[in-house]
């Protein structure tokens, strides 16, 4: 039996987290959970930040689903470094989104960051070891 390659766990794991992205994130108080699309429609709607951060957050942020779609398709064309590199770039910034979020006060991170949080974690392990290979 052939072992799997690496990019396999690393794909899975970065489609789990592009999912995530729709799960509750954000636990304030006594209030429904909010995700982290939510997030960035509250983010625009107080003008919390504007210019280009907001352009560079907003994007960045949308373009997750994208960056993981692509991955999965050089994946499976067989340019595996190419998808681990796309599925590194994503995780790190998953897990930057996250860590931002436990480490702000008033603001608690709801399961679906934990698991966005882990499952990223995890993609970036796997990618690197397909990058290195």
């Amino acid at each position: 039996m052939r072992p799997v390659p690496a990019i396999v766990p690393a794909l899975a794991l970065a489609f789990i987290t592009t999912v995530s992205l729709v799960l509750p994130w954000l636990a304030i108080g006594s209030a429904p959970a909010r995700s982290s699309i939510d997030l960035i429609g509250s983010l625009n709607a107080l003008d919390v930040v504007d210019g280009i951060s907001r352009a560079l957050i907003v994007g960045a942020w949308l373009l997750i689903p994208v960056a993981i779609a692509a991955a999965l398709l050089l994946g499976a064309s067989g340019r595996t470094r190419m998808a681990s590199g796309v599925v590194l770039a994503v995780s790190v910034l998953v897990v930057f989104a996250a860590l931002a979020v436990v480490l702000s006060e008033p603001i608690g991170i709801g399961w679906g960051g934990v698991l966005g949080a882990v499952t990223a974690c995890g993609a970036a392990a796997f990618a690197l070891k397909e990058i290195t290979r």
